[in-house]
């Protein structure tokens, strides 16, 4: 199969493995990365360079979006901090900068990467965290109004439900279940959560 056309039906941006299991040849992934058709991200992440800037910088770092960088994708109402947010198993090294795989993390000044550590260890090729996981890293790293924003989105877009929300929250501090139970999926905007709040 064609890489340029696996990595589309993947979403842009792909583990090795992916395409291969895909049908592309490790001969036709080499050709069309030395023809520039696609990109080498990190060791193993292929690219098609068109791909979203903040999944395709996650991934260079060593992660997939989550919280508010992952929200946009999802299409939810957010206020940007100027962060990229990136997820990181707990076992994670070798991260390096978002915009270049050549120099570590730790060596920029100001690399503007929030981490969300996970729990859970081992190769992760998602790009993207879910929904649920997603809107629990923007609890722990956004104001409690900001959360709600994003709470509030996801619920009146149906792509969660307050069950999910307030299992997953169940183990979280008490300060961040707070923001869960004043989630309300009625708000049609997040102009509208903030007025509800301020209120």
């Amino acid at each position: 199969m064609d890489p340029l056309l696996a990595l589309a039906d993947l979403g842009s941006v792909a583990y090795r493995t992916e395409l291969l299991a895909h049908g592309v040849t490790p001969f036709q992934l080499g050709r069309a990365r030395h023809a520039g058709l696609i990109v080498r991200v990190r060791r193993g992440w292929y690219a098609l360079p068109d791909a979203p800037r903040d999944i395709v910088q996650a991934v260079r770092v060593g992660g997939s979006v989550t919280a508010v960088s992952a929200a946009r994708t999802f299409l939810l109402w957010t206020l940007d901090d100027g962060l990229l947010h990136v997820s990181i198993p707990h076992n994670g090294g070798r991260l390096r900068s978002a915009t270049t795989r050549f120099v570590p993390l730790g060596d920029e000044p100001d690399a503007g990467v929030c981490l969300h550590w996970r729990r859970s260890g081992g190769a992760d090729t998602r790009i993207i965290q879910p929904i649920v996981e997603t809107l629990m890293d923007a609890i722990h790293c956004q104001s409690e109004e900001n959360a709600v924003v994003l709470l509030d989105s996801a619920l009146n877009k149906t792509l969660v439900t307050m069950d999910q929300l307030v299992e997953a929250a169940a183990s979280l501090p008490r300060r961040y279940r707070r923001a869960v139970s004043k989630a309300d999926g009625a708000s049609q905007s997040g102009t509208e959560t903030l007025v509800r709040l301020r209120l």
